[in-house]
């Protein structure tokens, strides 16, 4: 590797940065419901769509989203993968909802081998001290 210790303009130390990373509006709101159990998506009346993640402008005409639907927990596996560690294998699939664009990122829980695209799923939400997680259960899907 080339020393470029000598070269102008080349510093080498470390600099502390801190910083706070914010939800943004719509993401607050999101993860504050989901607290309470609900998953939301903001709806743009203009265009008849709902999205989530939630977002506050709508992609297609580009008015302010104010308006909120929950979203039922009921949904299909658009996609899906797999992790392999120390501990098994963990699987992660993005659902979409009826109704809705977008969707969200779950992690399976009793993944089978049946698991495939398209297959009809519910997410719960898990709380476990203010850390929301999503969660499919192939076992209570089926």
């Amino acid at each position: 590797m080339m020393d470029m210790s000598n070269i102008d303009g080349y510093w080498h130390d470390s600099i502390q940065l801190d910083y706070v990373y914010t939800l943004g509006v719509a993401g607050e709101r999101f993860f504050r419901e989901t607290l309470n159990g609900r998953i939301m998506a903001t709806r743009c009346d203009e265009c008849n769509r709902a999205y989530l993640p939630p977002r506050i402008y709508c992609s297609r005409c580009f008015k302010r989203l104010d308006g909120w639907v929950e979203v039922e927990r009921r949904g299909i596996i658009y996609s899906y993968t797999y992790v392999s560690g120390n501990k098994g294998y963990v699987f992660y699939t993005l659902v979409k909802f009826i109704g809705v664009d977008g969707g969200l990122i779950c992690r399976v829980v009793n993944a089978s081998p049946d698991i495939k695209i398209g297959m009809q799923v519910t997410v719960d939400i898990v709380n476990r001290d203010g850390m929301v997680e999503f969660v499919v259960d192939m076992q209570s899907s089926k």
